[in-house]
């Protein structure tokens, strides 16, 4: 028994807002059949206003029916992205399929032409007074770059500063060969290095070694946020990470 898809709309008729979405269901069942008497859309505003208003407060009807639910979701994207910017449009985003990524409504936050203008003014690389200058330098000393612009403790800006002046500075011979290492390496080298290391057993020595070294060190990736990609055909959001581990086959 296949599988079928269709893309709806849902108005309601004393607000006039609407409701674009899309629906997989048995191809031996009429879309007319499931919509508003046994589905009632995953909205959660729209199920507050049944709630409220009664499900007698809304009108629906059938866009188009297809033989996928992969395609009837591609149409309720393309249907969305049209109409997202309407302020009765109750979608508050779509997956934009050639970016492969979340789009937001931003109805209400609307700017005058002053405010843009005064925008447009400050990304023009307007430079920086000399006040600015030091304040921005003593404020970032000692600091590593990926911790730049994070807010730290009095005793954390102490053991950065301890760790820098005990640092040995790297000498110009040094750093033309590190640069000329790094500038000549591919990219499949790095990945046979990963593929050596895979499932290596370090002694009980080295892993004590490990962890010594890095106590009290600050992660590289803490708080940064990973990628995530909607799955087209289960519509979850998950980690790019494990995107093709568990989405690949859905």
């Amino acid at each position: 028994m296949q599988k079928i898809g269709y893309v709806y709309r849902i108005d309601h008729i004393l607000s006039n807002k609407f409701y674009i979405g899309s629906r997989s269901i048995r191809d031996t069942k009429a879309p007319k059949d499931d919509l508003w008497i046994k589905y009632f859309t995953s909205s959660k505003i729209v199920k507050d206003l049944v709630n409220f208003n009664g499900k007698e407060s809304f009108s629906t009807s059938i866009i188009s029916i297809h033989n996928t639910y992969l395609e009837s979701w591609t149409e309720e994207q393309t249907i969305i992205s049209k109409n997202i910017g309407d302020i009765n449009c109750l979608n508050q985003f779509f997956y934009d399929i050639e970016k492969r990524k979340k789009i937001f409504s931003n109805f209400g936050n609307k700017h005058t032409e002053e405010q843009k203008k005064r925008w447009s003014e400050k990304r023009k690389g307007i430079p920086k007074t000399d006040e600015q200058k030091v304040k921005l330098s003593e404020s970032t000393k000692g600091r590593p770059s990926h911790l730049r612009g994070k807010k730290l403790s009095p005793e954390h800006r102490a053991k950065i500063s301890e760790a820098g002046k005990n640092r040995e500075s790297v000498s110009d011979e040094t750093r033309k060969k590190l640069s000329e290492s790094h500038r000549t390496r591919d990219p499949l080298v790095y990945k046979e290095v990963g593929r050596k290391l895979k499932g290596r057993k370090f002694s009980e020595e080295s892993r004590r070694k490990m962890s010594v070294s890095h106590k009290e060190k600050p992660a590289h990736n803490k708080g940064i946020p990973t990628t995530r990609l909607c799955c087209y055909t289960c519509r979850k959001e998950v980690d790019i990470r494990n995107y093709k581990r568990y989405h690949s086959n859905c």
